[in-house]
Formats: structure tokens, C-alpha cells, sequence
């Protein structure tokens, strides 16, 4: 080989060719890569961590989101227990007033003093309640159990308006009270008669303030329940707090609001107006009314450990990535050092150096690319000096073998160095899990909650010592190695064995209520929520269950269906003795012993001023043997202890007939002669004192009478007193219409006798006139008191002619205007001696209008249609056909069919519609005649 010298000739020498590298411009993903060694380990060390980091990262998020989503399903189920606790408690307020509407709408009304204290005593019953009130259909108050309300106008009132528009009840949304000033709500009902118009409204006021004995539903931490109209303003908030009026309007600034307002349940995080502390909050609508339930809390109290949590592990971690960094970049700088020496060495190489060598020790790669910068040096070296070929070679050899003992050497300390990587990984793992373990076991330790794992066949292998106390167990040792199934009731077993197979077949399984058996043989009504455990291979290896006493709520369900019973039956009772036919007092009476699960109800009533005592009515319970038959004009003398705390209008309440004291032995004596075991009886007293009591007799056993029986049997005593007084006074006053319409028939007859003297055409007359009207009155299922009325008011109905002259009374010709005009004049002569008579009823007034139309074309006075009295429309109807169908100076007779045809003709424009079906029924259905 030869080489070129400057001058361009050759002198022996070879130089290698400088050779052109690609540009140092790099392109694509090399862009993103370090262009050093230790940023590529940092780079490396990062990608290593991320995964951690991420796991880390997402398994956090997924502790929070799962926390957040249960404590969202925990709100939700508490405010849905609220929301059906308040409807409940808004239909308890609904069946109080549809019984006052029935009092209040019967045929006989109540006077308004009766009104005021029949809602003063509603009022009394529920603490929350502010005030009861009767209004009439133009808004204004008539009646209330808060005196200051009567007058009150409410007509521009939205609820008061609503009713008008045809609903049958409303709530209110929350407003001031116009009379005491503080914030209240209305539970509103119509008031309809017995043709479904509308009276009237009968209203609640509720305060919300003193709803804490309903919805004092107490929560752990900040937790708090809250009720909000269909405006969005908060009604009421448990724990209570004080707050202005404009702190109530949460809607506006609450967009969750809105959303459950337009019937949708709803979580979410929120910002309250008052306090501004996040809030975690559910909320549901109570669908009957159009307002909300809510349950919340501070998410703060819930969130704050998990972040101090995740901060710890989250400094953990960092700390960890800073000695990697660390160990990363020692690392790095070992490597930089070797590299830096065969820089050195290649620039020395390319200036002519080639006796110069570099020996690096570190990675296998670097030592072999020292090892080619050597060999490039040497084969330079070999072509200048061929002479020093064999040295050469040898030494080759020997740095030849050197590489590889190094080569073998850095291998053998690469994996040193791994497996000591993965023992300290493995350690640190270990460690974790240990941790881990120990916060699982902690949490579930301190769980309020009972926690129970078995195996698949049921058998408990682990449970925490809540369960322990749940089941009456001194210790976890006593359950281990139990069946399960043998802690649960038999009725129950079939719920469990479709809860292990739903979690058998899904996974899972939640809020399964059954009853269990705790050690002393009681049981406890709880609800189970469980879960599929399953092994390293993915089978299933067990179940993780979640047990939680119910046994509270169960019996405030309990007390709320007792409650709605109770107040059916004072409903149904109320009902019964509203209406205008005698109802059955026995049957009222099996209402009330079968609410208050007695053997035996009765009503004794006082005879003789009070000297004797006589059994009324009598309700025994099948198998039970009646006494009414013995217990008859009883001497009071023989109950003193009895009588006298009867007389001082207190409740008798026996738990226990053996243990009366000493002063009632007579009374206990008799008790026990008629098997009685224990007895409740209530004071029956009006106004003018006592009548008798109400009693309820327990042959089975001796008993407790709870609070809500002895309140149902006041309230029901009170209610019968007001029917038994209301039937005597409705006695006397027939008694009285009775004696009167004999005095004033007899009266009438005798004008009337005067007028047929004078007009004999009209013979009769009112007298058949009289009985058509009154079958007319019956037909249309008018009361005895009214059919009396309508009576004594067609036999006086013409007894105005008496001023009209007998010439006129018997032209046979037409009338000519102005003996038209001295005929029309007999109403209001008629009416003008009737007045001065004193009736208890509008007798006057129903003589004056009997000549009226619907039309208006009548007279004397044009009146239409509902300004008519039924009484006067069922007399025109009767007058026209008796009428028709009787002979007159001026034409013959038209007959009966001629007279029905007319009046059918007629119907609904002269005559009232319903007055002239009960009339064609009369004559077509029931074959009515006159009496000769």
C-alpha cells in the first residue's frame, strides 16, 4: 500500500479515509429521548415508576369515587325515609280534616262555637300544628282554634285559590303567617256538601319549627336533614339552626334544587347560603306534594382522611423515586467517566497519536468500543511499522483476553445486582402487604357495623366485635367455626338461601332484611349486605357479609302504621256519626275495640239524674261473652270509687284489675265476676255534666293501655258525647216541629176551610198538594225534620187568597189585568202572616217563592234558578200538577198524564230537574194517588 504526501506523490503510507456521518439533525420520536446518558436513565427510571405512580393515582381516585357513591346512597335512603315519614305525617293532618269536613258539611251542621272547639281539639293533638281554621268559599275565616284568625281574609292566598279551581287538597308552600307573624305552611282541604259543591276549606297551619318530633332523624357528625317547597325555599332543617327569610331560599342558589324539583333524585356536591361549607347532598322529591327530601353531609368530614391518606402514601412514593433518582444518577456518572476517557482517546487517535491506548472498565459495551478505537490505533500502527507485527499480536492477545475476563466479570455483577434489585423489591412488597393488612383489619375491627366472613359452606371464619354484640356474645372466639345459618330465624332461611345464590351468581347482593337469633334466644330484625370472595386463581373461596340492626327502625315503622290506624278508625268513627241517619253505635264500637285490640266495648249512660246506670250498646269479640243484658238500671251507688272519678271527668286506666287499690274492692269484685283482666274506660260529658262513659274490658290477659289508645278513646268519647247530644236535641226539635206544624195545620185548616167556602174549585187543594209534596221530598231522600217542613208549607201555601175576593177565585172567564195582578199578590199575603209566626225553619219564605221559576219568569220576586229554596221549587212542582189535574171554574180537569207531560216538558227551564224525576218516579214507579 502506498500514500499520497502533500505535494500529491506517493511515499508509502496508507492513512484510513475520513469517512462523511449522517447530519446530527434527528427526527421523530429520537427528538423526545435525552441526547445524554444520565438523562436516559433518569428517562428510564421515570417510565419505571409511572405505572406505580398511576396505579397509585387511579386507585385513590377509585377509594374516592366509591366513598363519595356510598355516602350519596346513604343520603338517598335517608331522605327517602323522610320523605315518607312527612307524607305520612301530611295524610295523618289530611284524615283529621276530611273528619272535621264531614262534621262540618253534614245536612246538621255544627254552630260555630261547636266548629271552634271541635278544631281546638284537632289542634291539641299534634304539636306542630299552629292552628285549625273553617273558612267560607270567599276566603274568609269563620272559625279557628286561634281566636285572632276568625275574619282573616284568605282569598288571595295561591292554596285558597287552587282548592277553588278544583283540587281536593293542597300543601302550601312555606309563607308568613298573617297573624303570628313566624314562618308556617298550610295543609289545606275543600269542604264539600252532599251534591259535591264547595263550601268551603278547612286548614292546617303547621309550624315548622316543631316538626323535630317527626323528623328528628339524628346523624353522625355534621350530617343534617332538610325539607324544601315547591319554590325551592327550606321548610325546615334537622339539626335546627336559626335562620332569617332570605337565608331560606336555597333554590336560586342551589342548581341541584331545580333539577329534584322537576321529580328527579338527585346527588351532588353543594354550596349552602348559610355556613358555606361544601356539602355532600342527596335529594327526593315527596312526589304527593311537589317537595323535597334531603339528607347531607359536610364533605370535609368525609373526604379530609382519605386526602391526609393519600398525601402520606403520595410522600412515600417521592421519596422512594428520590433515592432511585439518586441511585440513577451514580450510576450515570460511573458511566460519563469511561466515555469522556475514549473521547479523550479518539481525539488523540485522529491527530496522529496512534501509539496511544485507552483501557475503560465499566459496561461491556464501552470496553468494546475502546476496543475497536484500540485495534483501529494498531492497524495503523501495523502499516507503518510491519516490522512490529509479531509484538503487536501478542499484545492483542493479551488485551483480547482481558475484554473477556472483564466481559465475564461485569456479567456476573450485572446479575448480582438484579437478583439484589428483586430481593428488595420482593421486601418492600412484603412490607406493603403487611401494612395494608393492618389498616383492613383496623377498619374492620372499629366498623360500626357487624362484618362476618365465611366459608362457601356458611361456616364463620372471621368476624369483628361488633358482631359479636350484635348477637349477644361476649367475645369473636364464640361465633368462630359456627354456622351461620344457625344464627338466623327459620322464617328467614329461604331469604338467605336466594341471597347466597344471587351472590353466588352475581357477585353480590344488598339491604336483604331477615331476622336473627341472638344467644338469648330473642330476635333481632336486621339488614345484610354481602359480597363474593375469590382466590389467587379467581374461584370463589367465600362471602364478606355486612350486618346492621334495624331493629329502631322497625319500630318507628311500627309506630307509624299503629298511628295511621288510629286515626282511620277516629276517621271512620267521626264519619259514621256525621251523617244525618242513625248509624249503628255498635258497629262504631267494633271500630274502636278492634283498633285497641279489646275484647269488649261499650257505652253505659246515666238514667235518673245520675242515680242509675244502663249498658246502651255493647261490641264483644267472638268467643266473648256479652253482659248488656246485665248490666241494667245498675245502681251507682253500688261503683263509688267508679262513679266518683267518672264524675270528676278522669280516665280510668286498669293494666291490672287484681291490683286496684283498696278503696275500689267493690269494683274489683264485679270485675272479676265477669272474668275481666284488665279495663279502660273514658268520661262521656257535655256541657250540661256527665251522661255516661265509654269502657273497654280485656278478658285474655292483663295489658297496658299505650298513650295513642287512651287519646283514640278520649277523642272518641268526646265525638259521641256531640252525637248523642246532637240526636237528643234533634229529638226535641221534631217534637217540637211536630206539636207546632198540629197547631198551625189546625190554624191553617181553618183559613183554609174559609177559602174553599169561598172558592170551592180549590176544595182540597192544599191538602193534596201537601201529600204530593211530600212523597215529592221523600223520593228525593230529604230528612224526616225537612219532609215535615215541606209539608206544613204546602198546607199553608194559599192561605194568601184569603185577600183575593171570592168573584175572582170563581170566574169561570179570563182574568182580566188587574184581578191577574190581586192573584199575584197572594204569595206576599200570605208571607206577611207567616213571618210573624216564630218557625225554626223558613216556612214564610218558602209559601212567598212557590210561584217562582227557574227562568225567572215567576213571581212575586223573578228569582233563578239556586235562588229558589229546594223547599219552594219541590212546592211549584206539586202546586202545577195538583193543579192541572183538578177541575178550575174556567176549564174542566186536564188530567194527571197532561200534567206530568208539562212539567217533563218544562224540566230544567220552569221547574228544577231533579224535583220533577223524583215527581214522575212518585206517580210511575210507586203508583201515587190522592187521598179521597
Amino acid at each position: 500500500m502506498s500514500t499520497v504526501s502533500s505535494t500529491g506523490e506517493a511515499d508509502g503510507r496508507e492513512f484510513p479515509r475520513m469517512h462523511a456521518y449522517p447530519s446530527t439533525s434527528r427526527r421523530g420520536i429520537d427528538r423526545l429521548l435525552p441526547r445524554n446518558i444520565q438523562g436516559t436513565l433518569i428517562m428510564l427510571l421515570l417510565i419505571a415508576l409511572a405505572p406505580g405512580v398511576l396505579y397509585q393515582a387511579a386507585d385513590r381516585y377509585s377509594s374516592f369515587e366509591t366513598r363519595r357513591h356510598h355516602e350519596f346512597e346513604d343520603n338517598l335512603e335517608v331522605a327517602r325515609s323522610v320523605a315518607l315519614v312527612f307524607d305520612r305525617y301530611i295524610k295523618d293532618i289530611l284524615h283529621q280534616e276530611r273528619a272535621i269536613a264531614a262534621a262540618i258539611a253534614s245536612p246538621n251542621p255544627p254552630s260555630i262555637q261547636e266548629v271552634n272547639a271541635l278544631l281546638a281539639a284537632s289542634a291539641n293533638e299534634y304539636r306542630s300544628i299552629d292552628s285549625y281554621s273553617w273558612a267560607d268559599i270567599r276566603g274568609r275565616i269563620l272559625a279557628s282554634s286561634l281566636p285572632s284568625a276568625v275574619g282573616v281574609d284568605i282569598f288571595d292566598r295561591t292554596y285558597f285559590r287552587e282548592i277553588l279551581g278544583g283540587r281536593d287538597w293542597v300543601v302550601s308552600d312555606l309563607m308568613t303567617g298573617r297573624i303570628t307573624g313566624k314562618p308556617i305552611f298550610n295543609v289545606v282541604r275543600g269542604v264539600r256538601d252532599e251534591k259535591g259543591a264547595l263550601v268551603g276549606v278547612v286548614m292546617a297551619a303547621v309550624e315548622p319549627g316543631q316538626l323535630g318530633e317527626i323528623l328528628g332523624f339524628e346523624r353522625r357528625g355534621g350530617g343534617a336533614i332538610v325539607l324544601i317547597d315547591r319554590q325551592g325555599w327550606g321548610v325546615y332543617r334537622y339539626p335546627e339552626i336559626e335562620l332569617a327569610w332570605e337565608q331560606r331560599s336555597w333554590g336560586a342558589a342551589v342548581p341541584l334544587i331545580g333539577r329534584a324539583l322537576a321529580g328527579e333524585e338527585v346527588s351532588g356536591t353543594v354550596v349552602p347560603v348559610v355556613g358555606g361549607q361544601k356539602l355532600m347532598a342527596s335529594y327526593t322529591p315527596i312526589r304527593s306534594i311537589g317537595w323535597l327530601a334531603s339528607a347531607s353531609r359536610p364533605e370535609a368530614e368525609l373526604m379530609d382522611p382519605l386526602v391526609r391518606d393519600t398525601l402520606r402514601d403520595f410522600g412515600s412514593m417521592l421519596l422512594v423515586a428520590a433515592a432511585a433518582l439518586l441511585v440513577a444518577m451514580t450510576i450515570a456518572r460511573k458511566l460519563t467517566a469511561p466515555l469522556g476517557r475514549l473521547r479523550e482517546h479518539a481525539l488523540a487517535v485522529g491527530a496522529g497519536e496512534l501509539g496511544r491506548r485507552v483501557d475503560i472498565a465499566g459496561p461491556v459495551e464501552l470496553e468494546q468500543v475502546a476496543t475497536a478505537f484500540n485495534r483501529m490505533a494498531a492497524e495503523i500502527g501495523l502499516r507503518e511499522k510491519q516490522r512490529d507485527r509479531a509484538e503487536e499480536d501478542l499484545r492483542l492477545a493479551r488485551d483480547g483476553l482481558e475484554i473477556r475476563v472483564q466481559e465475564r466479570t461485569a456479567e456476573l455483577t450485572k446479575s448480582n445486582e438484579e437478583l439484589a434489585a428483586e430481593i428488595a423489591e420482593r421486601g418492600r412488597a412484603e412490607a406493603a402487604m403487611r401494612e395494608s393488612e393492618g389498616r383492613y383489619r383496623a377498619l374492620v375491627e372499629t366498623s360500626p357495623d357487624a362484618i362476618a366472613l365465611t366459608d362457601l359452606d356458611t361456616n364463620i371464619i372471621m368476624c369483628n366485635p361488633q358482631a359479636a354484640l350484635v348477637l349477644g356474645y361476649d367475645a369473636v372466639e364464640a361465633l368462630l367455626g359456627r354456622k351461620a345459618t344457625e344464627l338466623i330465624a327459620p322464617t328467614s332461611l329461604p331469604s338467605v338461601a336466594a341471597a347466597i345464590g344471587t351472590i353466588l351468581q352475581k357477585g353480590a347482593v344488598r339491604s336483604v332484611e331477615l331476622t336473627l337469633v341472638r344467644k338469648n334466644g330473642k330476635q333481632l330484625p336486621a339488614e345484610v349486605s354481602g359480597a363474593l370472595l375469590v382466590d389467587g386463581s379467581g374461584q370463589p373461596s367465600g362471602i364478606i357479609a355486612t350486618l346492621r340492626d334495624i331493629s329502631e327502625r322497625k319500630q318507628a315503622e311500627a309506630a307509624i302504621v299503629r298511628r295511621l290506624a288510629v286515626e282511620e278508625a277516629l276517621a271512620a268513627v267521626s264519619s259514621s256519626l256525621a251523617r244525618d241517619e242513625a248509624p249503628d253505635l255498635n258497629h262504631v264500637l267494633a271500630i274502636l275495640g278492634q283498633v285497641v285490640g279489646a275484647c269488649r266495648a261499650y257505652i253505659v249512660e246515666y238514667r235518673n239524674d245520675g242515680k242509675t246506670l244502663d249498658n246502651t250498646y255493647e261490641w264483644c269479640a267472638p268467643g266473648v261473652e256479652p253482659q248488656i243484658h246485665n248490666l241494667q238500671n245498675i245502681e251507682a251507688s253500688d261503683f263509688p270509687w267508679w262513679v266518683d272519678k267518672l264524675r270528676r271527668i278522669e280516665n280510668i286506666m286498669v293494666a291490672d284489675v287484681s291490683r286496684l287499690p283498696v278503696e275500689a274492692s267493690r269494683e274489683r269484685l264485679i270485675l272479676e265476676a265477669q272474668d275481666i283482666k284488665a279495663v279502660a274506660v273514658v268520661p262521656m260529658s257535655s256541657a250540661a255534666g256527665p251522661v255516661g262513659f265509654l269502657g273497654f274490658d280485656e278478658t285474655r290477659s292483663a295489658r297496658e293501655w299505650p298513650e295513642e289508645d287512651v287519646r283514640l278513646l278520649r277523642t272518641a268519647s268526646e265525638t259521641l258525647v256531640a252525637y248523642l247530644e246532637r240526636k237528643r236535641a234533634k229529638e226535641e226539635r221534631l217534637k217540637s216541629v211536630q206539636r207546632l206544624g198540629r197547631a198551625l195545620e189546625e190554624t191553617i185548616q181553618a183559613v183554609a176551610l174559609t177559602i174553599e167556602m169561598r172558592d170551592p174549585y180549590t176544595a182540597g187543594h192544599q191538602r193534596r198538594v201537601a201529600e204530593l209534596a211530600s212523597a215529592i221530598a221523600r223520593e228525593m231522600g230529604l230528612a224526616n225534620e225537612r219532609v215535615e217542613v215541606v209539608r206544613l208549607a204546602a198546607v199553608a201555601h194559599d192561605i194568601g187568597k184569603i185577600s183575593v175576593p171570592a168573584e175572582i177565585l170563581s170566574k169561570p172567564g179570563k182574568l182580566s189585568e188587574v184581578e191577574f195582578l190581586l192573584i199575584h199578590g197572594h204569595p206576599k199575603v200570605a208571607y206577611s202572616v207567616l213571618r210573624t209566626i216564630e218557625f225554626p225553619w223558613p216556612i214564610a219564605e218558602i209559601v212567598l217563592q212557590h210561584h217562582e221559576r227557574l227562568d225567572g219568569s215567576g213571581y212575586p220576586s223573578h228569582l233563578r234558578g239556586e235562588e229558589i229554596l229546594i223547599e219552594a221549587r219541590i212546592l211549584a212542582v206539586a202546586d202545577v200538577v195538583e193543579a192541572m189535574a183538578s177541575h178550575r171554574p174556567y176549564r174542566p180537569s186536564l188530567g194527571i198524564d197532561q200534567a206530568l207531560k208539562e212539567i217533563s216538558d218544562k224540566r230544567g227551564v220552569l221547574y228544577n230537574a231533579e224535583v220533577v224525576d223524583a215527581c214522575l218516579r212518585v206517580f210511575k214507579d210507586e203508583g201515587f194517588t190522592w187521598e179521597p
